[in-house]
């Protein structure tokens, strides 16, 4: 099956990973009016062995059997909605902060954003969603530059990026909108799974 799509390729410099050209992207994109966007990316993970798995489990869990039709449809009938992302793979901050409590709590107050709630505050894991720009508006308002992300070392945890990948969902709370997930009709945070596969629990935060 043959699909007629437009597109445009840009390059960045390789900081930030998948999160900082997604944000330039979507910033450009906002101003141009755009309200819904699909973020994907390779997601090696190659320190993993399951690195291939996750990643496949991500995208079918956004895209496959029908369910970008039908997540389009649910952001275009409940304008309230701000985030959805892939079933499983939404998980509690309470117990997957990694190495990134510091950064993210720096990072929301940063940006202007209430604290993170420990115990109901939900992430999508690997950074891969369906997103109303409107959202995530303060992410985009405060510009992030290049300079504040960590140069490339093959860093597992404790970046910039990933505290970002903690933020996208709390943000989109902190402005009124609404986050779930792919498999259900409910807010992330009734259905989070305490284990997940993909990432070790860390201890719950003070």
């Amino acid at each position: 099956r043959k699909f007629s799509l437009t597109c445009t390729i840009e390059t960045h410099e390789n900081r930030g990973r998948d999160i900082l050209p997604f944000l330039h992207v979507c910033e450009r994109l906002f101003n141009e009016g755009v309200d819904i966007v699909l973020k994907l990316h390779t997601k090696q993970s190659v320190h993993r062995a399951d690195g291939g798995q996750w990643r496949r489990s991500l995208v079918e869990g956004l895209i496959g059997e029908g369910k970008a039709q039908s997540i389009v449809e649910d952001f275009t009938n409940d304008c309230r909605l701000g985030l959805v992302g892939p079933a499983a793979h939404m998980l509690p901050l309470t117990f997957y902060w990694g190495a990134n409590q510091h950064n993210t709590e720096g990072l929301a107050s940063r940006i202007g954003l209430p604290t993170l709630d420990k115990d109901s505050g939900v992430f999508a894991s690997g950074s891969m969603f369906w997103v109303r720009l409107k959202a995530i508006q303060p992410i985009l308002d405060s510009h992030l530059e290049p300079c504040l992300f960590e140069e490339e070392s093959n860093q597992k945890d404790g970046t910039l990026a990933h505290a970002l990948e903690r933020i996208f969902a709390h943000v989109c709370t902190s402005t009124g909108f609404l986050v779930k997930s792919t498999n259900d009709q409910h807010t992330a945070n009734q259905a989070t799974p305490s284990r997940y596969r993909h990432a070790s629990r860390s201890h719950r935060p003070t």
